[in-house]
Order: C-alpha cells, then structure tokens, then sequence
C-alpha cells in the first residue's frame, strides 16, 4: 500500500506541472494538498514496514510540499488583499467619473 500511495503521490505532483500560474491557484493547492496528504500515509505505511530509508525520503517530499503550499498560501492571500484594496477604489474611481 505504501508504494501505491508513493507512487500516486508522485503522478499527482507530476500532473501540476512546473508553470508557477498553475501551480499558484485554488486548484493548484488542492493538488498540493492531496500530494502531501498522499505523501504523509505512504511515509506513515513505510514507518509501520520498518522500511526507514523510504520513511525519510517521503517525509523529505512531504516536507517539500509543505514548503511549496505555504508559497502558494501566501501568494494567494497576498493576491486577494490587493483585489480587495483595489476594489474600493474603482467604486470611487467610477462615481468621480458619474460626477
């Protein structure tokens, strides 16, 4: 079972691709979100196996992941903070314009 999720966890990571505009959308971190997921249970079934070279390595991907989904969060949040600075002032832009 803990090669299938490996193997799973890394045709997922496979399937965002490289390109950050995919990799940074709500899709994209749902992607990243099931590949860590994949890659904690495969490395939690590895630890049960004994087989500890394998654990570490899927904890180091986990890991990884984690990284790349806190970027991806942040950019994200910073995204949505400039789209909602930005729209109070559109609104006053367009009522000036109405005046």
């Amino acid at each position: 079972l803990a090669c299938f999720l490996e193997h799973k966890a890394q045709r997922v990571a496979a399937s965002l691709g490289k390109k950050w505009e995919r990799i940074c959308s709500e899709d994209g971190e749902e992607t990243l979100v099931t590949c860590l997921s994949l890659f904690l249970q495969c490395s939690r079934f590895f630890l049960r196996g004994k087989r500890y070279q394998r654990h570490l390595i899927a904890n180091e991907l986990a890991a990884l992941i984690c990284l790349q989904l806190k970027a991806v969060q942040i950019h994200l949040a910073a995204s949505l903070q400039e789209h909602l600075a930005g729209a109070p002032r559109q609104a006053a832009a367009k009522q000036e314009e109405s005046i």
